[in-house]
């Protein structure tokens, strides 16, 4: 009788040994298979090679480490698990909002405004609502976005990005950006406070910067 022992089943520590019932013990053994373990027996278990589609995922037996920001399952970790990888997420930072009073004259001399991020948009429009404000008082600038992702979440606050680089990188929303101005515009950037993305020195290059963190 066609018998197999699945250590580890449907993750990515899964191991297989298959043969004759009679000889199973003594396989297993040869095998070095340990618990969590499932014994399959009968002629289902001869049907392995056909079916089998999870040993042959991609990065079956592979192990990552993925650093992450927050709590949160991070896409990437997402994906390699998708894949059969065996993923283990450490917390390496963490999103503290702040509170900060925002002030209309001011918001509403800005000629820009810049989003790295989609903490941050969500952020700045807290604490906008927060201070008795609203999307009005944000008419007369324009608004930029390090990318999609952040330009999704703008929309959501019914404001569409008038820029949005070709690739969505710090730099080359710096480069895009930068030639798009003449050195008298008042910018208002939306920053981390540990972002160092080298963004804000090109900025102050090339405008009358204000840093929102």
């Amino acid at each position: 009788t066609k018998a197999a022992v699945i250590s580890w089943a449907t993750t990515s520590e899964q191991k297989v040994c298959a043969s004759q019932l009679g000889n199973l013990v003594h396989k297993a053994r040869e095998a070095d298979m340990v618990s969590p373990a499932l014994i399959v027996v009968g002629d289902v278990a001869g049907l392995r090679t056909p079916l089998n589609f999870w040993e042959r995922k991609a990065l079956m037996g592979k192990r990552y480490l993925v650093p992450k920001i927050g709590t949160g399952v991070s896409k990437i970790a997402k994906l390699l698990r998708e894949q059969g990888a065996c993923v283990v997420e450490e917390t390496v930072g963490e999103i503290s909002p702040c509170e900060i009073d925002l002030e209309k004259e001011r918001l509403s001399q800005m000629d820009w405004f810049v989003f790295t991020s989609q903490n941050g948009v969500r952020e700045f429009f807290k604490n906008l609502f927060r201070s008795g404000l609203d999307v009005r008082c944000l008419s007369a600038g324009k608004f930029a976005a390090i990318g999609e992702k952040t330009a999704e979440t703008m929309k959501q606050y019914g404001i569409f990005p008038d820029l949005i680089p070709a690739i969505h990188t710090g730099k080359e929303l710096a480069a895009e950006f930068s030639a798009s101005l003449s050195g008298k515009e008042k910018v208002c950037y939306v920053k981390a406070a540990q972002t160092d993305d080298g963004l804000e020195k090109v900025l102050r290059e090339h405008c009358h910067l204000e840093i929102f963190v």
